[in-house]
């Protein structure tokens, strides 16, 4: 087998299973899993990686405890314009939903990000969020966190 070969099967394996952790943890069609995980894999496309922010704040630990028992296919996250916030102007909800049972707050897009990411939600555009990791360990008294995963592509 050629080098050129070889390079372009690595690729290929790269891309199809980006395509497969993006497709078991979205809502979104496999053709679309397809496009985002090709340019993400050729640099095309970046993906960011951060952590909600505000976890410990209203109750947001008890719903990140239940979310423990979920299956993280079953986990949705998306981002959440608040304009009304009276602290931030820029303020990004992170929401999290459960397949067929609920959803809620868990925290917030920190502001930083959210200076940068929110025109970007102004203007129609939609983020695709994927959740990495639960953090911490509640029975040790240690709160729990969220990293996640996000990438500002409009693929339509």
């Amino acid at each position: 087998m050629s080098e050129k070969e070889m390079k372009r099967r690595k690729i290929a394996r790269a891309v199809m299973r980006r395509a497969w952790y993006t497709f078991r943890r979205s809502c979104l069609s496999w053709r679309v899993c397809l496009q985002m995980a090709w340019r993400t894999v050729r640099c095309m496309q970046p993906v960011y990686y951060s952590k909600v922010h505000g976890t410990t704040y209203e109750n947001r630990q008890d719903t990140l405890r239940s979310l423990l028992n979920c299956h993280e296919e079953d986990i949705r996250l998306f981002f959440q314009r608040e304009e009304d916030n009276a602290y931030d102007k820029n303020a990004i909800r992170i929401i999290a939903e459960v397949k067929n049972r609920y959803e809620a707050q868990i925290g917030y897009v920190s502001r930083e990000w959210a200076r940068r990411i929110a025109p970007y939600l102004d203007q129609g555009h939609e983020a695709i969020v994927l959740i990495s990791q639960i953090t911490g360990d509640p029975e040790r008294g240690r709160y729990l966190g969220v990293n996640y995963e996000f990438s500002l592509a409009d693929i339509r």
